[in-house]
């Protein structure tokens, strides 16, 4: 039986996803898997050897994941991240879903943020999900002033991924991004009030 406490939150690209996170985490702990990964790159051994073994010496270099130039890697090439995801995928898995019966078992409402969490079917595992949004026009805005990149390849990075409002059709709660960081902040609040979820305001 599902409780209420395991939270997930997802956002495309400079939608805010992060500044949400900040946020959410003045009141409960959050579980971010893109961090996850990062340790595991850093500190998993098992898998940093099978990194190597699989994209070669200038992936792995002194025992360390070039994160970087992986991604560029895999952003190029399908199949290598066909490849990356069979080896990161399980490994994560098994700790979020680690961390979602942690939270459920101590009654200890946790927000776990990830990226892909329509694509992997997350929401299965998860009591509420929230996707947060932004208007295209001020995504691409946001992509090329943060990543120095030109509109077609800001383009090209929304494309890869699911589209915003299939992510909103999927989510119990969604919510805009579009204006100043305060307004945001309110946002956030009053959808967390709509859950039911108490706040130290």
């Amino acid at each position: 039986m599902k409780s209420d406490v395991a939270i997930g939150l997802t956002g495309s690209i400079c939608t805010g996803k992060s500044a949400a996170e900040k946020h959410f985490g003045q009141y409960f702990q959050v579980i971010d898997a893109d961090r996850v990964v990062h340790e595991l790159y850093d500190k998993d051994q098992e898998l940093i050897d099978q990194i190597f073994l699989e994209f070669g010496s200038s992936i792995v270099q002194d025992n360390k994941v070039m994160r970087k130039s992986l991604g560029k890697l895999v952003f190029e090439d399908a199949l290598k991240l066909k490849k990356l995801v069979h080896l990161v995928h399980p490994k994560v898995t098994q700790y979020l879903l680690k961390k979602i019966d942690e939270c459920r078992a101590n009654n200890t409402i946790c927000i776990f943020s990830i990226p892909l969490l329509f694509e992997n079917s997350w929401e299965k595992s998860l009591d509420q999900t929230i996707v947060i949004t932004c208007d295209e026009k001020i995504q691409l805005q946001r992509i090329q002033k943060r990543d120095h990149k030109n509109e077609s390849e800001a383009l090209l990075v929304i494309q890869h991924q699911m589209a915003q409002d299939e992510k909103v059709k999927k989510a119990d709660y969604f919510i805009e991004n579009n204006h100043s960081l305060d307004f945001f902040h309110k946002k956030i609040d009053k959808v967390l009030l709509e859950m039911g979820l108490k706040i130290n305001s």
